[in-house]
């Protein structure tokens, strides 16, 4: 069970408006995706990239766009076709990760490109790694012991930001003032906190009492913090409002299974997905997602099985399968790339206002992230 530090008699998902009224905070979702038998599929590009020299990162499109790594080398590729630009090379293998601008990536192999090409920044061997917002200056690193290190995208001494006994994951707030972490307090509390982005100020917000470990932190819109929660015997995908602290449970599987993938969309119109399987990742995956209040319509198409990856600005919902790297809009379902390449989207953010919490000091009292 999760509770939230402050417990409210009406629970109201605001991303997934379907549910609505007064629930308790163990709601569960039951609805099934809804089916599509006119959906279309066309082919946009194929395996393979482009050939020639990678010209690096360039502007982010505001429209977003998908980027993908094959062969060591990092591309990008339209929605609307067209041949895939190369934008680093010698990456390593896996997915990129791009900060709220668009415009700085953690690259598979962990070095950071701000633009000017691949840096080392970080050192060893980190659990996690992802960015600073609003603007990337920093990449938050929790390393393999659950010490949680603030590190300058540009490169620099690490300023140790630790303010729990261990970190599981942490994630900055999208304003910046604040970090979200889920990990083991000082007196032995598990759950997730809230502190400054310089680790001051540690408060608990949703206290564990039967979850061993959470993770897959992911921000919805108005301060919705999506994470997943083993409690050994289930594992629940749960949804906390950081502005009303209201705590629901969107969808609860099995132990013998997992969240495969767990991605939200911050812009206009916003979005959730999940991807459910088996823990190894073999056998076939139950893909779900939801957006302006209503299940997408995924059943019949290969989204309906793929991992989600994210929602473009104009609610096109990406994911990547067994037919490649995919784009579902309107019904209709694109190829963007041939082959299951580990994939990220590129998406400059909206600004957000900073969450205020009791306890929490003014925001002219806060560190600049």
């Amino acid at each position: 069970m999760m509770t939230p530090m402050r417990r409210m008699g009406c629970v109201v998902i605001a991303v997934l408006t379907l549910l609505s009224g007064c629930s308790s905070s163990s709601k569960k979702v039951t609805a099934a995706n809804g089916t599509s038998s006119t959906a279309t599929q066309h082919t946009l590009s194929t395996a393979g990239g482009t050939s020639g020299a990678c010209g690096g990162l360039g502007a982010a499109d505001p429209a977003g766009s998908v980027t993908y790594v094959e062969n060591n080398k990092l591309y990008a590729v339209s929605t609307s076709g067209g041949t895939p630009t190369c934008l680093d090379a010698d990456v390593g293998s896996g997915a990129p990760r791009w900060n709220g601008d668009g415009d700085k990536v953690i690259l598979p192999d962990g070095r950071v490109d701000k633009g000017q090409g691949p840096q080392a920044v970080t050192t060893g061997n980190p659990l996690t790694l992802s960015w600073s917002y609003p603007h990337g200056t920093a990449v938050l690193q929790v390393d393999q012991s659950g010490k949680l290190s603030w590190v300058p995208s540009g490169g620099g001494a690490p300023l140790d930001i630790t303010f729990l006994a261990r970190h599981d994951a942490a994630i900055y707030h999208p304003a910046g003032t604040h970090i979200v972490s889920s990990g083991l307090s000082k007196d032995g509390t598990y759950g997730l906190f809230v502190a400054t982005n310089r680790g001051q100020d540690v408060r608990m917000i949703v206290r564990s009492e039967t979850a061993n470990s959470i993770g897959q932190l992911a921000w919805t819109t108005n301060h919705q913090l999506l994470f997943v929660a083993d409690h050994g015997d289930h594992k629940d995908l749960h949804q906390f409002n950081l502005a009303t602290e209201k705590l629901v449970t969107i969808t609860q599987i099995p132990a013998s299974q997992c969240f495969r993938s767990v991605v939200a969309s911050r812009s206009p119109g916003g979005g959730v997905a999940w991807s459910t399987g088996a823990c190894d990742g073999s056998g076939p995956a139950a893909t779900t997602a939801v957006r302006s209040g209503a299940f997408l319509p995924l059943a019949g198409t290969p989204l309906a099985s793929a991992q989600p990856i994210g929602f473009l600005p104009d609610g096109t919902l990406i994911g990547r399968g067994s037919d490649g790297v995919v784009a579902f809009k309107a019904g209709t379902v694109s190829v963007l790339h041939s082959a299951n390449a580990p994939t990220a989207l590129r998406v400059p953010e909206p600004a957000s206002p900073p969450i205020e919490l009791a306890g929490i000091p003014a925001v002219e009292a806060r560190a600049p992230a």
